[in-house]
């Protein structure tokens, strides 16, 4: 379930463009390039935890994983 879920958040994420960055999006505060920006980094963070498990026990931050704008996700 987990990898079908990563594997549709990252089919958002490359699916937009920089022409809908500044569209709103249901998420209060969020707008596309937000958004994209942290569905991004989710999938930078979800690496890390399956690399190592045990990295938030020891003080990694999930807040911390912001995707950049022009990262591929794919």
């Amino acid at each position: 379930m987990i990898v079908t879920l990563l594997d549709d958040l990252a089919r958002v994420a490359a699916g937009t463009t920089a022409e809908q960055y500044t569209l709103p999006t249901p998420c209060d505060g969020f707008d596309v390039r937000r958004l994209r920006q942290h569905l991004t980094g989710g999938l930078t963070y979800f690496e890390a935890a399956f690399t190592d498990p045990g990295a938030e026990e020891r003080g990694a931050d999930p807040h911390a994983y912001a995707g950049p704008d022009h990262a591929v996700a794919g």
